[in-house]
C-alpha cells in the first residue's frame, strides 16, 4: 500500500508471513518441550545409572534448525513489524516483552553451546527452558491485546 509520500508502514503481518513464523516457533517449542521431557522427566535407566536415548541428539539439533530460522525470523520481524508498531505506539509493552523473552532465549541458547563451566550451566539452561516455556503465553498475550483493542474500537 502506498500513500502520497511514500509506502504506508502499518506494521501488520502479510498471512503468509504470519504462518510461517507461527510455524517455526511450534517447532522450535515442540522440539523443546519433547527434548526437555525426554531428557529431564522421562530418562532411562540402564544398569550403570541414567542412560540418555539416542534420539536426544536428532531432537536437540531438530530445535537448533528451528533457533536458527527463529533467529532469521527475529531479524526480519524487527525490520518490518517491531519497528513500525514501536513507532506507531501499538502494543509496546506487550512487544517489548515478547521481544526481550526472545533476547533472553538467543543469549542463553548461546550461553548453553558455547558455555564449558559446569557450575553456570545448569543455571543457564533452567532460564532457557523456564523462559521457552511461558513464550507462547507472551506471544498470545501480545495478539490477545490488539485484538481485544479492535473489538473494543468496533463496539464504541
Amino acid at each position: 500500500m502506498t500513500g502520497f509520500r511514500g509506502p504506508i508502514v502499518t506494521g501488520r503481518i502479510a498471512r503468509p508471513r504470519r504462518r510461517l513464523v507461527s510455524g517455526v516457533a511450534l517447532g522450535l517449542w515442540l522440539t523443546g518441550v519433547v527434548w526437555l521431557l525426554s531428557h529431564e522427566v522421562f530418562v532411562p535407566q540402564g544398569e550403570f545409572g541414567p542412560s540418555p536415548r539416542s534420539a536426544d541428539a536428532w531432537i536437540l539439533m531438530l530445535h537448533a534448525a528451528f533457533g536458527f530460522a527463529a533467529l532469521w525470523l527475529l531479524g526480519l520481524l524487527w525490520g518490518t513489524h517491531v519497528t513500525a508498531g514501536w513507532a506507531q505506539g501499538r502494543r509496546r509493552g506487550t512487544g517489548g516483552a515478547v521481544f526481550g523473552l526472545a533476547s533472553l532465549l538467543v543469549l542463553t541458547a548461546y550461553g548453553l553451546y558455547y558455555c564449558g563451566d559446569e557450575t553456570i550451566r545448569p543455571w543457564i539452561a533452567t532460564v532457557h527452558w523456564g523462559f521457552g516455556l511461558a513464550a507462547p503465553g507472551a506471544f498470545l498475550l501480545h495478539r490477545s491485546v490488539g485484538r481485544l483493542r479492535a473489538a473494543r474500537r468496533r463496539i464504541f
